[in-house]
């Protein structure tokens, strides 16, 4: 298609990640497209609660890159921990919580690194980690 002089012009930007609609020229016609980022956090993506002792699938969706991935746990924005330094990535690595290792408490986040890009992936808001009730330690 053949447009001439004109020049696409931006309408509006809701975030980073949504490019609502794109005015091409004069004709005023409208393109909608969605950006994706080329990495995001599945599971756990904020809100959730996780239970010290119990195993869980770390979920992120990646479009583009094979290679390996770093993923850390952080806490209030800051690292707590490497949860495991080098993991494919495949988009799932399970996390056996170990209530040795990890403080219960608010404002966790995960972040996936990949580690040849360095791109990175965060959890959209925090989650919590809560202590095993004494039912489940004794395996009732």
């Amino acid at each position: 298609v053949d447009f001439g002089n004109y020049y696409p012009k931006v309408l509006s930007v809701n975030s980073v990640s949504n490019i609502d609609h794109i005015t091409i020229g004069e004709s005023f016609s409208e393109v909608s497209a969605k950006y994706s980022p080329p990495m995001s956090i599945v599971y756990p993506k904020g809100g959730e609660t996780l239970t010290l002792g119990n195993s869980y699938a770390y979920k992120w969706a990646s479009s583009v890159y094979t290679g390996n991935v770093k993923i850390d746990l952080l806490k209030n924005g800051v690292l707590s921990s490497t949860m495991i330094s080098s993991t494919p990535n495949d988009g799932s690595w399970t996390w056996n919580s170990n209530p040795k290792s990890t403080n219960v408490g608010t404002g966790y986040k995960i972040r996936v690194t990949h580690l040849t890009t360095g791109l990175q992936a965060i959890s959209e808001s925090s989650f919590n980690i809560k202590s095993p009730s004494i039912l489940s330690i004794l395996g009732w």
